[in-house]
C-alpha cells in the first residue's frame, strides 16, 4: 500500500474523539518498543523519535498498566486525601527518582525538579486544583485550552492514543487528565490519534467495510472504535 503525505496526515481527526477511559488502561511506552521483521527477528527502536504518525511494519509494543505510572499514582493518592509527602511518588525522590514537572506562573513555567519540598508543594497544590476543575468541569478538549494556568502550558494537545494489531491503548499525552479520569471515574475522555502501525491500519481496511485506501482511514477508524465499545 502506497501512503501519500496527505494521506498520512489526514490520520489526525480536526475535532477529537470521545472515547471510554477504559480503553486508556494500557500504555505504551514511547522509549521503547520493536519492530517485527519478515524473517522472525526483532530489532529495538525508539516510537517518539520516530516523524510522523504512521509506522511502518508491524510493531510489538513494551506495555504497562497505565494504573501503575508514577504520575497517575500520585493523582490517586492526593486524590484520597493523602498528603503530598505521604505520597509513592516522594517516597522514590527521597530514594533518589530524579522527577521534573513544569513549575510557576501562567507566562512563565519552567521544567523543575521536585527534589526539594517546596517545589513539591507547589506541584502538589497545582494537582489539587487540576482535580477540583477536573471534579467540576470533566475532560474538555484541548482546543479549549482552559489548562494552562495548571498544566503549565498554553496550546496544548488531547490525550493520545495508539492504534497497534493488540487494539488501543494510551500513548504519551495526557498523563494528568488521565489520571484525574480515573480517579474521579471519568467514563469518557477527549483523545487523538499519535500513533499507528501500519499492520493496524491494514487490518482497519479489511474490516471497516467503507473502502480499502487509506483515505477511507477516519470512517473506518470510528467503525472500529464502535466495536471495540460494544465489547466493553
Amino acid at each position: 500500500m502506497v501512503l501519500e503525505k496527505s494521506e498520512i496526515m489526514s490520520l489526525r481527526p480536526e475535532q477529537a474523539f470521545w472515547l471510554p477511559t477504559n480503553f486508556f488502561l494500557r500504555e505504551m511506552s514511547s522509549k521503547l518498543a520493536w519492530r517485527r521483521h519478515c524473517l522472525g527477528f526483532k530489532t529495538r527502536f525508539k516510537p517518539r523519535k520516530k516523524p510522523g504518525l504512521l509506522i511502518r511494519g508491524r510493531i510489538i509494543p513494551q506495555i504497562i498498566s497505565t494504573k501503575d505510572g508514577p504520575t497517575i499514582k500520585f493523582i490517586k493518592e492526593i486524590s484520597l486525601g493523602h498528603e503530598p509527602f505521604q505520597t509513592t511518588l516522594w517516597q522514590s525522590i527521597c530514594q533518589g527518582k530524579k522527577v521534573s514537572r513544569m513549575i510557576g506562573e501562567e507566562g512563565n513555567w519552567t521544567k523543575q525538579r521536585l527534589n526539594e519540598p517546596k517545589t513539591f508543594i507547589i506541584y502538589a497544590d497545582r494537582v489539587k486544583q487540576f482535580i477540583d476543575m477536573t471534579s467540576k468541569n470533566g475532560i474538555t478538549p484541548a482546543a479549549k485550552n482552559e489548562y494552562a494556568s495548571v498544566l503549565g502550558r498554553s496550546g496544548d494537545v488531547d490525550i493520545g492514543f495508539a492504534i497497534l494489531e493488540g487494539g488501543i491503548m494510551f500513548y504519551r499525552k495526557g498523563h494528568h487528565r488521565i489520571g484525574c479520569a480515573i480517579a474521579l471515574g471519568i467514563e469518557r475522555i477527549p483523545c487523538q490519534c499519535y500513533l499507528v502501525a501500519e499492520h493496524a491500519v491494514n487490518q482497519l481496511m479489511k474490516c471497516g467495510g467503507s473502502g480499502e485506501k487509506l483515505a477511507d482511514w477516519k470512517q473506518c477508524t470510528i467503525e472500529y472504535l464502535e466495536r471495540m465499545e460494544s465489547m466493553t
